[in-house]
């Protein structure tokens, strides 16, 4: 360590080996190992085709949307443009429930589901600093993230497509 500061030279510390390991915070480790730094800069060459083609098979996807249905895309900033790592869908409260069963029967569990997501504040480690965001609760709660990927077949997209304009219009199974 290159300073006589011992606070200092703990706070370094935590954002280089995951402070919350030592039992006093949480921390981060935003070291990235060599290795992953040479396979990150060999792939930024297909980084602009890839994301061509993540927002082609969301715009495939969202035209399966009907104007009035039970789903819309998430929105964003006018002057912003998403990167599609998925396409995130949402719906009101009211739906929610059946629209996550729908797309768990049929095989498209929402990453909510899957992942476990929630705000978090809900998470044990953060307990101390919680203070309720009932938007984080209900953003966690509405939305549906559907795959994009570039590897996905035209088949694989108009299924995608054909049970997202079916739960939209709730026709759920």
């Amino acid at each position: 360590m290159l300073t006589d500061d011992d606070e200092l030279a703990d706070r370094i510390d935590f954002y280089t080996h995951l402070g919350h390991l030592k039992g006093h915070v949480h921390g981060v480790n935003y070291k990235l190992p060599g290795p992953l730094a040479a396979i990150g800069l060999r792939r930024l060459r297909s980084l602009q085709a890839q994301l061509r083609s993540r927002r082609a098979n969301a715009t495939w996807l969202l035209r399966a949307l009907p104007k009035d249905g039970h789903l819309t895309e998430l929105s964003y900033g006018e002057a912003d443009q998403p990167n599609y790592y998925n396409l995130v869908l949402t719906t009101q409260p009211a739906s929610t429930q059946a629209l996550t069963a729908g797309f768990a029967a049929a095989g498209l569990p929402p990453d909510s589901v899957r992942y476990g997501y929630r705000p978090l504040y809900h998470r044990p480690i953060f307990t101390a600093y919680a203070t309720p965001c009932p938007n984080a609760d209900a953003l966690a709660a509405t939305t549906f993230q559907l795959p994009v990927h570039p590897g996905m077949s035209e088949a694989a997209l108009g299924w995608v497509a054909d049970r997202i304009r079916v739960f939209a219009e709730g026709q759920l199974p």
